[in-house]
C-alpha cells in the first residue's frame, strides 16, 4: 500500500511527489527519534552491542509519538525493513555498513564508522 491506499503504479505525478515528501518526512522523524534514544545510551557510556542496537530499535519503533504522527502501514514498512541480526558482542564498522538505514542511524550516534560501500 502507499499514498491514500493506492499502489504506486496508480498514482499521479503529484501524488508520487507528495508520497516522496511524506516518506522523506517520515524517515527524518524516525531518524530523530532513533538519534535521541541512541544519544541517551551513548551519553550513559553504554557500549553499542548487538543487543543494545536491537533494544534501541524496539524503543524507537514503540515511541508513542511516531505512532501518533504516522499511519500504521508506514511503521509496519520500517519494522519489516529494519531487522537487526541476532548476533552477540559489538558490531564492527563493516557490520554496521551492512545494516538497514535504521541500524546505521543508531550506530552513528555511537560514532561507529561505517564503510563507504553498503550492501543494503
Amino acid at each position: 500500500m502507499g499514498y491514500n491506499g493506492k499502489m504506486l503504479e496508480e498514482l499521479s505525478r503529484d501524488e508520487v511527489l507528495a508520497e516522496q515528501r511524506a516518506q522523506a518526512a517520515f524517515l527524518t522523524d524516525v531518524s530523530r527519534v532513533v538519534a535521541t534514544i541512541a544519544t541517551r545510551h551513548h551519553a550513559a557510556s553504554s557500549p553499542l552491542t548487538w543487543q543494545l542496537l536491537r533494544d534501541i530499535r524496539e524503543e524507537a519503533l514503540a515511541a508513542i509519538g511516531l505512532a501518533a504522527r504516522w499511519p500504521a502501514w508506514r511503521l509496519d514498512e520500517i519494522v519489516a525493513a529494519s531487522a537487526v541480526p541476532p548476533l552477540d558482542g559489538c558490531p564492527t564498522g563493516a557490520e554496521v555498513g551492512a545494516l538497514p538505514v535504521l541500524g546505521r542511524a543508531i550506530a552513528a550516534a555511537f560514532h561507529i564508522p561505517e564503510p563507504y560501500a553498503r550492501t543494503k
